[in-house]
């Protein structure tokens, strides 16, 4: 057993949960969650008790898919609904660029989510293949936030 997620895998998940899209398949990157404002990681319907995990993150169309990662095996969690977070529901997207890392957050009326993504991944090459793509269409949905009237953020 592999502890490094596949791409195959990767595809065979996201058409199970008919999901796959050339898009989300050209956004799919790893990425660590951290909770900024609760003790715990929420966004919606989904709940977890500790303040940091592991998710497959992508784009699709106007939302930011989480599919959660096991913290014990590294493969995508089969029997969990992705979380869906459309752009509807966000108010702000603050993105910074490291020499090793970028980080996104995520910032929705009342949850806010920090993404943590290393730029490169042993063993992961589509994580690396896929990551310009990934913070080129969340700089894309930030320029978009940035553009609304102050009415129309929540």
């Amino acid at each position: 057993m592999s502890f490094m997620l596949s791409s195959y895998e990767i595809e065979e998940y996201l058409k199970k949960q008919e999901l796959l899209t050339s898009e989300v398949k050209e956004s799919c990157v790893y990425a660590r969650a951290i909770a900024t404002k609760e003790k715990h990681l929420s966004w919606g319907s989904y709940q977890t008790d500790v303040k940091e995990a592991y998710f497959l993150t992508a784009i699709n169309k106007d939302q930011i898919l989480l599919v959660p990662v096991n913290r014990l095996t590294g493969k995508l969690d089969q029997d969990a609904r992705p979380v869906t977070i459309s752009l509807t529901d966000l108010t702000a997207i603050k993105m910074k660029q490291g020499r090793l890392m970028n980080s996104v957050q995520i910032t929705g009326a009342e949850e806010e989510i920090k993404l943590k993504i290393s730029k490169i991944i042993v063993g992961m090459a589509w994580h690396d293949e896929n990551m310009q793509h990934f913070m080129t269409k969340m700089e894309a949905f930030a320029a978009q936030l940035d553009n609304k009237t102050p009415n129309e953020k929540k």
